[in-house]
């Protein structure tokens, strides 16, 4: 599991974000959906799901993201 923040201004995703964590790694969301939300630097977590998926839990966003690390 990993415990972080989002780098900044966190405004949502569409397929294919690219997210910043303040710990250096960043995560890409996976889904197919979009959501909009305007945030100040939220905490999250990324937990490990079936089959090797990953998913992050951003604080005050009630979405569960698909993501996968690429840095």
């Amino acid at each position: 599991m990993v415990d972080s923040r989002i780098s900044g201004r966190f405004e949502g995703w569409d397929p294919g974000t690219r997210l910043t964590l303040a710990n250096g790694q960043v995560w890409e969301v996976l889904d197919n959906k979009r959501v909009a939300y305007d945030l100040n630097q939220p905490a999250v977590r990324v937990k490990r799901g079936m089959l090797g998926s990953f998913f992050m839990e951003i604080d005050g966003v009630s979405a569960t993201p698909r993501v996968r690390r690429v840095k």
